[in-house]
């Protein structure tokens, strides 16, 4: 009687092996896209982040820059100006060491704004429309993820319920 369940045991037997691999490579197809999904959605937070960043900086350079103008014009008028536009110096030589000529007698950054006006059309071209192009690009290639996954998964699951169906 033993020998008679004996193919019966291995058919029985290899069919559970291949629902259980099946189940384990639609596990294994579904993690994939989920890690996919989540590389491609920290990528466009990254991405979205530097965009931000760059902003700043802009910002933040051509405010020190406008406001260097406007007392370069007035810093010989009074002691406070003179003072002021030597503060402006100075935070502009530790923002952008690069952007320091030498320094006075005093020991104040002279600065050279000729390089602060290329880097400041370098950082301004950063946030361009070019990138913005890029962004909307991986945006698009996130969105396009995400609805791959949310197919696999889909099929995956037709799959698994059309093979329960057929068993019972």
């Amino acid at each position: 009687m033993g020998s008679m369940f004996g193919p019966l045991g291995i058919a029985g037997g290899a069919l559970v092996g291949l629902v259980a691999g099946i189940a384990q490579a639609t596990k294994i197809a579904n993690e994939t896209a989920e890690e996919r999904t989540e590389r491609l959605k920290k990528e466009l937070e990254t991405a979205k982040n530097e965009n931000i960043s760059k902003k700043n900086e802009y910002k933040t350079l051509k405010s020190t820059i406008d406001e260097y103008e406007k007392l370069k014009e007035t810093h010989l008028d009074s002691a406070e100006a003179a003072e002021k536009y030597k503060e402006i110096c100075n935070k502009i030589a530790e923002e952008h060491p690069d952007l320091v000529s030498g320094y006075d007698a005093e020991g104040n950054a002279i600065v050279n704004l000729t390089a602060a006006y290329k880097e400041l059309q370098a950082v301004k071209q950063g946030v361009s429309e070019t990138e913005k192009t890029e962004a909307d690009a991986s945006i698009n290639e996130a969105e396009n993820a995400v609805r791959e996954a949310e197919k696999k998964v889909g099929e995956a699951n037709a799959a698994r319920t059309a093979k329960i169906a057929g068993n019972g």
